[in-house]
């Protein structure tokens, strides 16, 4: 049951495009943070990338994983690079390429990305087939 309303939470959290305001990374200390939710029946996934560490978390049938990894200055710059192509006033609107998440087909998965302007959250999308927008960004999160 309590997977039940969390997976439930986690997808009206996905679904949900009224939060995401226009803007775009443009200043050195613009970018806050950046969070990553994937799920299915039975996982759950988050990772929240900030400027001097990445937290991950994982639940796998009821049992959760955490792990903290230091990142430096420079690999810090580097995920401010990779969040400045993205059209952030854009990512609400994009569509998914595919959606077999809604089959159990892929884990359902979005973004959310923050900045001193606000909050950005994706649309709800396959992890393993991001929006074009997003697959660099999800490529180098998948490396975690």
């Amino acid at each position: 049951m309590k997977n039940i309303i969390a997976f439930v939470a986690f997808w009206l959290l996905l679904t949900s495009s009224a939060f995401a305001q226009k803007g775009k990374v443009s200043s050195k200390n613009d970018l806050k943070c950046i969070e990553c939710s994937a799920g299915t029946r039975g996982y759950q996934e988050q990772i929240k990338i900030e400027e001097t560490k990445i937290t991950v978390h994982r639940t796998v049938r009821g049992v959760d994983e955490d792990k903290v990894i230091p990142i430096t200055k420079k690999e810090w710059a580097t995920w401010k690079k990779q969040v400045k192509t993205i059209q952030l006033a854009n990512i609400a609107k994009l569509k998914a390429p595919s959606e077999a998440f809604k089959y159990d087909g892929d884990m359902a998965c979005g973004i959310t990305i923050e900045t001193q302007k606000g909050k950005f959250q994706s649309v709800g999308f396959d992890k393993g087939n991001p929006p074009t927008e997003l697959k660099s960004l999800m490529k180098k999160i998948a490396k975690l």
